[in-house]
């Protein structure tokens, strides 16, 4: 009961964040439905990624999905997900997987790892969603 609360309360704060971007969700904003780098390029304040980060790494705390690194303050996230983001072939590629991406550099992944799994996200990002 009190994850789905914290989790109500984390995503209501995301919401009124992503409410302050600028044409926040245009389909740039979007890679195949997920949220990519030109969404996160138009959140005005270091502030608002914070807060986004932190919504999104609790959110996927308690749905089980990737973690966000736990050595890592929320703030130093941002950072790497700003400079992830500065190379424009980055900014298609969707914002969890520059969580994840930044995640395995903290956590000493080697540098084919890292870029292999670049390589299967830029194939997924090309690849269009099949239709229902």
């Amino acid at each position: 009961m009190f994850k789905r609360a914290a989790l109500l309360l984390l995503l209501t704060g995301s919401v009124a964040i992503l409410g302050h971007a600028q044409k926040a969700d245009t389909d740039d904003d979007r890679t195949n439905g997920l949220l990519n780098g030109r969404f996160w390029t138009k959140l005005p304040e270091h502030g608002d990624k914070v807060w986004f980060v932190i919504g999104y790494c609790e959110g996927a705390a308690v749905d089980g999905l990737a973690k966000c690194p736990a050595q890592s303050e929320f703030g130093e996230i941002v950072r790497g997900i700003d400079r992830f983001y500065q190379e424009p072939e980055n900014l298609r590629l969707p914002f969890m997987a520059a969580v994840k991406i930044f995640a395995m550099k903290v956590t000493g992944a080697k540098a084919t790892e890292i870029e292999a799994f670049m390589d299967r996200v830029r194939k997924d990002a090309d690849a269009p969603l099949p239709k229902k």
